[in-house]
């Protein structure tokens, strides 16, 4: 009994006590209700594990970080579960010792550890797929869209924190601001990629945010392990600063593709999401695509044809104008002209062309496209300053000469 006594006394006197007896790492056993999700383990704002299937188990580091393991499967909405960091059991040990191995373990972290098992219960997707009706603000029937769903869902998520006090008016801003694509598909930059995957459900999050804002306001948490765990849900939801971008959308050529996508705008005007201002901006930017597309086409159907585009008044023009674009040959021109003329429409759509033969002394000849007439210089140079930020080429000219 003395010698175990002994043995007991050598381990106390160790520095490191839990380091030595636990260990540094520790073994997590994920499993999920239903089996077969696939889960990520995050821990500082950033995927420190992944599992394929579930119930599977990943062996972590322990430190002093709360972990969020979230699971995914196909046909059930997003899981998540906070995993506690706990003061582990041989930390008694070195606080008999008279805390020689305590500080020791306290600075890296091995003196918590984890609950070995976590199990999450996913919730199906209601049958015959997600309803706009179930949606705040939206009555227009199904949306047979589980990715817009889910979209929605996030934005609407993001109101609900902002309005609940959980979310400052710039935090909103920020977040809301770098995932417009998600929404505005062809008039907002791209957004977070993946975002049409099951959403967090919002009711969990709010909760989860008011928790952690209450146990940091009773000084059961600190200001930084309530910011790691906020920021880490707030970046699955939707992120502040991405770390991929989504893929471009398809380009839209065809009337039929505009209609789908303005009444998509509507869902989204239904679901509070985005305001009638950002539906008609999205919805000038996708006619105008539309028109551009098509233009083009007819102009290469024409050009393939060896036809040109109809004649153009043959008035001349003088005065100032503005300068388009260089081209190898007239009809080059002239087809550029008739496509210019619907992408900028307001701009362009009331001006006459002026194709002008130009002898280069290395190039040999091209042909300069202008346009005007215009009241006078500072004119030309306001309509260049609009068409460039269009990014289309604009230089103030002369007609005539």
């Amino acid at each position: 009994m003395n010698r175990y006594a002994g043995i007991a006394a050598v381990l106390l006197a160790l520095p490191g006590c839990s380091s030595l007896i636990e260990g540094t790492t520790q073994e997590i056993t994920i499993t999920s209700n239903p089996l077969g999700a696939a889960c990520s383990v995050w821990r500082g704002g950033a995927v420190i594990a992944r599992i394929p299937s579930t119930p599977a188990a990943v062996t972590l580091t322990k430190t002093k970080e709360d972990i969020l393991v979230t699971c995914d499967k196909p046909g059930y909405q997003q899981a998540t579960l906070v995993n506690k960091a706990r003061l582990a059991g041989a930390v008694a040990g070195n606080v008999l010792n008279g805390g020689l191995g305590w500080g020791v373990d306290s600075a890296t972290g091995a003196d918590n550890k984890y609950d070995r098992t976590v199990a999450l219960t996913l919730v199906p997707v209601p049958k015959g797929g997600p309803s706009a009706s179930s949606l705040p603000g939206a009555s227009l029937g199904d949306l047979n869209n589980p990715e817009d769903q889910a979209i929605i869902t996030r934005f609407q998520t993001l109101q609900r924190l902002q309005e609940a006090g959980l979310l400052t008016r710039d935090e909103y801003n920020r977040r809301r601001g770098t995932n417009l694509g998600a929404l505005l598909r062809y008039s907002a930059p791209a957004p977070a990629a993946d975002l049409g995957r099951p959403a967090p459900d919002p009711q969990q999050v709010v909760d989860r945010l008011r928790y952690l804002a209450q146990a940091f306001e009773d000084k059961e948490i600190s200001a930084a392990e309530q910011s790691a765990e906020r920021t880490v849900i707030l970046d699955r939801l939707l992120p502040a600063a991405p770390i991929r971008r989504a893929d471009p959308p398809p380009p839209l050529t065809e009337d039929m593709q505009a209609a789908a996508t303005v009444g998509r705008l509507e869902r989204l005007v239904l679901a509070k999401v985005i305001t009638t201002d950002e539906q008609a901006r999205e919805k000038n930017e996708v006619f105008r695509q539309v028109q551009v597309a098509m233009a083009n086409a007819d102009a290469n159907a024409r050009l393939a044809a060896g036809m040109a585009p109809p004649p153009q008044p043959t008035l001349p023009l003088s005065g100032p104008g503005v300068w388009l674009g260089s081209f190898q040959s007239e009809n080059q021109a002239q087809l550029a002209w008739a496509s210019l003329q619907l992408t900028h429409a307001s701009e362009l759509g009331a001006m006459q062309m002026e194709v002008k033969k130009v002898r280069l002394r290395r190039r040999g000849v091209t042909y300069h496209l202008n346009a005007g007439p215009l009241t006078d210089r500072k004119a030309a140079l306001a309509l260049c300053k609009a068409l460039k930020q269009r990014r289309q080429f604009c230089q103030a000219t002369t007609l005539g000469r």
